[in-house]
């Protein structure tokens, strides 16, 4: 069963590590993909604060460094996978056997507060943003500290959503979720790239119940997210179980439609049961013990097809 990944750090390990996305020891490779039946993945540039100021580098610069790292590893492989700039694209590297990688920004540092960036960032291929990661920037504040998006954070998100550039509401404040809500209106999906339910387990970064039906409400999409500190409270490992119970929780408050995955591997230091990516059919053998393979493909790619399209 085809899925398709709304989020991984796998960019920023492959930099930091000096590997190669066609195979390294991380959880996420061409080869692994490969065997986990992988349609697409969509690909962060992680823009971390301190590792900019560390390092002397600003976050556009920083985003510019890996995007091209992006293409160069599109291009290395392109006997696998192929980048993918819209549903039709994601449908025609399936008909040539090819998988698809989108590229995305985790943290709206990149911008720097300049809103013609967006159509700059989309030019460049970029398809969705999440506002914040754990830090206050030009745009709104983090799940840690709590506020509402800055005018300038208003005005980059009304561009993204004429442009087409996903509007990612992981990591950002409650305020600021309901922000994007109220901008989104009727007229633009919302989405989650990588968020659980609260009610689940209690952590900041996950949604409560009423954000689940509001993100439903816009027809964007919630992605399960494997970090073991958002799907159960003390525990340092990712269960087959636990990933099934919150996937339950997304489809009763969000419904069917609007429930997706958002791995976030190669971001978070959680074992695995499933190990890695290449694990995917296990872990979707173990959720259709309660969910119907009807649901399962819309959660596995249906529901996000949609939406990008």
């Amino acid at each position: 069963m085809k899925l398709i990944d709304l989020h991984c750090d796998t960019l920023t390990g492959l930099k930091r590590r000096n590997q190669v996305l066609r195979e390294n020891n991380m959880h996420l490779d061409l080869m692994k993909m490969k065997k986990g039946d992988q349609l697409v993945q969509c690909f962060a540039v992680f823009v971390h604060q301190k590792h900019c100021v560390d390092n002397g580098i600003s976050p556009y610069d920083f985003y510019k460094e890996h995007k091209d790292l992006f293409y160069r590893e599109m291009e290395a492989n392109r006997d696998l996978i192929a980048p993918a700039f819209s549903s039709a694209d994601i449908l025609r590297n399936q008909e040539n056997g090819l998988m698809s990688g989108i590229l995305t920004i985790e943290a709206g540092e990149p911008l720097e507060g300049k809103t013609e960036r967006v159509e700059e960032f989309k030019k460049d291929g970029v398809r969705m943003i999440t506002l914040t990661w754990n830090f206050e920037n030009e745009i709104g504040f983090s799940n840690l500290t709590g506020g509402h998006l800055k005018p300038k954070g208003r005005e980059i998100v009304d561009a993204m959503n004429q442009l087409g550039v996903l509007v990612d509401v992981s990591h950002l404040s409650d305020e600021g979720f309901w922000d994007c809500i109220e901008l989104a209106g009727n007229r633009f999906p919302v989405v989650a790239s990588h968020s659980d339910a609260r009610a689940l387990c209690n952590h900041t970064r996950n949604l409560t119940d009423d954000m689940l039906k509001a993100l439903g409400n816009t027809d964007g999409v919630v992605g399960i997210n494997y970090c073991a500190d958002f799907l159960t409270e003390g525990s340092k490992d990712a269960t087959m179980e636990a990933v099934l119970n919150h996937a339950l929780h997304l489809i009763d408050k969000a419904g069917v439609d609007h429930v997706a995955f958002g791995s976030d591997y190669d971001g978070i230091g959680s074992t695995l049961e499933w190990k890695d990516v290449s694990g995917t059919p296990e872990l979707l053998e173990y959720m259709h013990k309660k969910i119907s393979w009807e649901d399962l493909e819309k959660i596995t790619h249906k529901n996000v097809l949609r939406v990008f399209s």
